[in-house]
């Protein structure tokens, strides 16, 4: 039962970090600096976490753990600021691509074939894409612009998940947690510190309550999938974080007032039931 619980957590916290994402990057924050910003107080939260009975790890964790860093951080990079460019009610179905990333790995990495109902999954998820993206623009750059982004952040955070895992199999779901904090801040600190954007610290200031509810949710939807992933095949954990698709949407509607949002429900349906159908074990 727990892990579901975490799963329904999840399911929650997750577009809600994407809200707070949106909003910020509405007012001008730099992806960059908002992610080492979240990274950097989620790493000096989860310093407790090391003390006491910390599990015995061989020189692979610390490997794994410098490569989960800058993959990780790259990943979520990609994935604001693609938001930032995209509507939530794109930018949330588009979410079912990363079954198909994951069906592409396996099959490079530990030739595993797909069978007929996966491939029958990835259909559906084609098809719902193209129904996705005919909707209209409703923003000067057009709601497509960011999907390129959003898809790379796809591949990219669906590597980074692999590397996760391997931390959480070498140690514990609360240690993978906080080396993952810890070890992604400094390379996402360091290259917000390279690009400078202006006024970052400014609007940190003018909008605490913004940064305060992301680096919340963003923490409680990474330790939902820490601990979901010991306890559930990353198929079937990744098929039930489909459901998010339908908050993140309703957020889209609600907050930005984005339009065309029957046609991108009834896409996001036909996407949704592919993941399940490629991602289910």
């Amino acid at each position: 039962m727990l892990p579901y619980l975490l799963v329904l957590l999840r399911i929650v916290s997750n577009p809600l970090s994407n809200l707070f994402q949106k909003r910020l990057t509405a007012r001008a924050a730099d992806p960059v600096f908002l992610m080492a910003v979240t990274y950097g107080a989620l790493a000096v939260l989860s310093l407790p976490l090391l003390w006491g009975n910390a599990p015995t790890v061989d020189v692979s964790f610390w490997l794994n753990t410098a490569i989960l860093a800058v993959v990780d951080v790259l990943g979520n990079v990609l994935l604001v600021s693609a938001l930032e460019r995209s509507e939530m009610s794109i930018f949330g179905p588009l979410n079912a691509w990363k079954a198909v990333v994951s069906l592409a790995f396996a099959a490079v990495l530990i030739h595993e074939i797909p069978s007929v109902r996966s491939l029958g999954g990835v259909a559906l998820i084609v098809t719902g894409s193209i129904l996705l993206t005919r909707t209209e623009a409703t923003v000067a750059n057009g709601p497509r612009h960011g999907v390129p982004i959003r898809l790379l952040s796809l591949g990219v955070l669906s590597l980074a998940a692999v590397f996760l895992k391997k931390l959480i199999v070498g140690s514990t779901p609360l240690y993978a947690f906080a080396w993952w904090a810890i070890g992604s801040a400094p390379v996402a600190i360091a290259v917000s510190f390279v690009r400078r954007r202006p006024h970052q610290r400014r609007i940190m200031r003018e909008y605490p309550g913004d940064y305060f509810w992301l680096i919340l949710t963003f923490g409680i939807a990474q330790i939902c999938v820490v601990f979901t992933f010991r306890a559930l095949p990353v198929g079937v954990a990744l098929a039930l974080f489909q459901v998010s698709t339908l908050l993140t949407m309703f957020f889209g509607h609600r907050y930005f007032e984005e339009r065309g949002i029957r046609r991108r429900m009834l896409a996001a349906a036909i996407m949704m039931t592919g993941a399940v159908l490629a991602a289910w074990q």
